[in-house]
């Protein structure tokens, strides 16, 4: 099993973290990729240093040490090699990052077995047209805001070429199951948010049998690997 860890730079711990995380996965067999870029700060015996590509495209497994906001950049990375990312969580939430550093031989001894399941996530396919067309792959969610503009703006939402409805307001956020959690939890009466002073409900609901209709672009998917326990 070849591993290639990505600590996230603006977190202090992290590079101590992902030396730790590499000795685990080394005693156990495992083959330890990291970029050649933090070599300076996080370098140790028995790991392997590449350029970013090579290791993409050799790890079987990427291990990123923050946040979900270190899954989420590193999913975008690593979109076209389809790799199973597991996320060791030095954030606050660690929704996406299921490994705390606590458990850290338990799991990464696991993956460097072979023990783990793979949880496949929906991803949009975005496209923006226009002459400063842009397009590219979201694991969370896409926004569509107002921008500097003082006031709010008009949309007009399609499903399969079919209107939704037109709303009016300061953006429109579209969001994959992963990214809806904290949205959906925002609305629920026992989530500690507030009702009170809300104007109507901003959310659309996916239509029974259409979830994901017209905003996944065919099997794209993202992978997140669990080794159980959480």
């Amino acid at each position: 099993m070849t591993i290639y860890i990505s600590p996230n730079p603006g977190k202090t711990s992290a590079n101590e973290i992902a030396l730790r995380a590499a000795q685990i996965l080394m005693n156990h067999g495992a083959a330890v990729l990291m970029c050649e870029q933090p070599r300076t700060s996080c370098s140790t015996a028995g790991v392997v240093y590449l350029p970013l590509e090579e290791c993409l495209e050799q790890a079987d497994v990427i291990l990123t040490i923050g946040g979900d906001g270190t899954i989420l950049h590193e999913a975008n990375l690593s979109l076209r090699y389809a790799k199973p990312i597991l996320g060791i969580n030095l954030g606050r939430c660690g929704f996406l990052a299921t490994c705390e550093v606590s458990e850290m031989e338990a799991k990464l001894s696991a993956v460097a077995r072979g023990e783990f399941s793979v949880d496949n996530r929906m991803l949009l396919y975005v496209r923006v047209l226009g002459h400063d067309g842009w397009e590219g792959h979201a694991l969370n969610d896409v926004v569509v805001t107002k921008g500097r503009l003082q006031q709010a703006i008009d949309f007009s939402i399609y499903c399969d070429d079919i209107l939704v409805e037109h709303y009016r307001g300061d953006g429109v956020i579209v969001a994959t199951p992963t990214g809806s959690t904290a949205y959906s939890g925002s609305r629920r009466p026992d989530s500690g948010f507030s009702d009170q002073g809300r104007c109507g409900d901003p959310h659309l609901s996916p239509q029974s049998g259409q979830s994901g209709h017209g905003i996944c672009a065919g099997a794209q998917a993202e992978y997140l690997c669990g080794t159980g326990g959480r």
